[in-house]
């Protein structure tokens, strides 16, 4: 199967997960269950604020943890790049960039994206990422998941990001 073919299928998936659906089995009445995260409140362009990676078994070593935090006053600092921004589009598709200090994109990504109750998935051609997330009480969106940090097979380390919405307008990325 292509991966043209494979993409459009787990599209229409995702899609299709779009929503839930609720049945109540007294009437035989439908309802269906708005989003924890609706799709219009993600369309825009988002950018990195803080980011903390906890990091279980360093190096393969039970019982040791190591903390890698980014705080927004820190970021540039200690990253040596702007922060990262993350472009949702209405049609289900996103573009991350990159930046220099110099504001040059030096790295992009894109895939395809999609939310399901609390989850985003973002699914690019070597990857899939799986967020749980929320809006916090600044509205920035924060994104919490396992990841393998470390480079040691495990997926045992805590991402957790906050993003901040900075524009709405992404007719430059269509």
């Amino acid at each position: 199967m292509s991966r043209i073919t494979t993409y459009i299928l787990i599209l229409s998936f995702l899609i299709a997960c779009g929503s839930e659906v609720k049945v109540d089995r007294k009437d035989s009445s439908t309802t269906v269950l708005e989003k924890s995260i609706p799709n219009d409140k993600l369309y825009g362009v988002w950018e990195g604020v803080t980011f903390q990676v906890s990091l279980n078994s360093v190096d393969n070593i039970e019982d040791s943890t190591a903390v890698f935090e980014v705080s927004e006053a820190a970021w540039e600092a200690k990253l040596q790049v702007k922060p990262v921004r993350t472009i949702y589009l209405p049609d289900s598709t996103y573009v991350q960039e990159f930046r220099t200090l110099q504001g040059e994109i030096y790295n992009t990504t894109k895939g395809l994206w999609n939310t399901y109750g609390d989850t985003i998935m973002l699914l690019e051609r070597d990857a899939t990422y799986t967020y749980d997330s929320k809006f916090n009480d600044k509205g920035w969106l924060e994104l919490r998941s396992l990841v393998d940090w470390d480079d040691d097979g495990q997926l045992d380390d805590e991402y957790l990001a906050t993003h901040r919405l900075v524009g709405r307008d992404v007719r430059a990325y269509q």
